[in-house]
């Protein structure tokens, strides 16, 4: 049997929300970054960067890097693919350290990551940051991204590399197109012949089978991958 397929994923939010840094949904060990700055008097980790967190007895309240250069880098690890659309920025909130600019990353596997680019693809896109420590800076996308993983990653900061941090999205509407010619499809030494035609198919549901249980297909977006069972 030969068979063509075309396939298009929509993937889009009915209602933007936070996607769970601020409240607690996503753990702390969903949140790492490239390094931690290291003091006896306080924990400066990752886990520190939830929006709108305080300065709590052995711990600051933001994430702070190591080292201030352009290689560091915070991400959180989302669990599945999800709808992103922006992110919320806050500096640290004892005062005087914040980001000015950064830029977003996103991946699928956390091991292949893309920035985020301006519109057109005219280059990477660099996001406006705080001109304080305690203003929340809201910063939507050109274009939203499906992604498992986002990583920001400060380009330019006052006096040391220190934020708090939110993603805002949805968990998305995943739709599939599927549009099938079959050709020289045999049964019992008989040529039989089926048309194809566009059918919708939520990838949250059975494989979708023709009349004749010739082909049964099963597309998972978080894994990008389509395949005839």
């Amino acid at each position: 049997m030969d068979f063509n397929y075309s396939i298009m994923n929509s993937s889009t939010c009915q209602v933007e929300e936070p996607l769970g840094i601020e409240d607690g949904r996503i753990s702390d060990d969903q949140i790492t970054a490239s390094s931690v700055f290291t003091s006896s008097h306080a924990n400066h980790g990752a886990s520190n960067a939830r929006l709108n967190r305080p300065a709590q007895s052995g711990t600051t309240g933001a994430w702070s890097a190591l080292s201030r250069d352009a290689n560091q880098w915070i991400q959180t690890n989302l669990g599945h693919s999800m709808v992103v659309t922006g992110v919320k920025i806050q500096g640290r909130s004892e005062g005087g350290q914040w980001v000015t600019q950064f830029k977003v990353q996103y991946s699928n596997d956390g091991n292949s990551w893309t920035f985020v680019q301006q519109t057109n693809n005219q280059g990477d896109m660099i996001f406006e940051g705080n001109t304080d420590h305690t203003t929340v800076v809201t910063n939507c996308f050109p274009t939203q991204v499906t992604a498992a993983y986002i990583r920001i990653v400060p380009t330019a900061w006052n006096i040391w590399i220190s934020l708090r941090f939110e993603l805002l999205g949805c968990e998305g509407t995943y739709i599939m197109f599927i549009l099938l010619w079959l050709f020289s499809v045999y049964t019992d030494g008989n040529l039989l012949l089926l048309s194809g035609g566009f059918t919708l198919v939520p990838w949250q549901s059975s494989p979708l089978s023709d009349s004749s249980n010739c082909v049964a297909i099963l597309y998972d977006p978080s894994l990008g991958l389509f395949r005839a069972l």
